[in-house]
Order: structure tokens, then sequence, then C-alpha cells
């Protein structure tokens, strides 16, 4: 898990909107899952 967030701040340093897209994706898949 570490691992994984050390990858996502590395992302989000080189791309901040991109890192920003994926997010939201993240957080719509997670919603979906909810309902």
């Amino acid at each position: 898990m570490e691992r994984t967030r050390s990858l996502l701040v590395t992302v989000d340093l080189l791309n901040i909107k991109q890192h920003k897209r994926m997010l939201i994706f993240k957080e719509t898949l997670s919603t979906a899952k909810l309902t």
C-alpha cells in the first residue's frame, strides 16, 4: 500500500491534472461499488 501511495505522489508531481482525473475516476468506481 505504501508503495502504491508513493507512486501516486510521483504521478501527482509529474502531472497534477492527470492525477486528479485518476482520483476522480477511482472515486467514481468506489461510489459505484457502494451503490
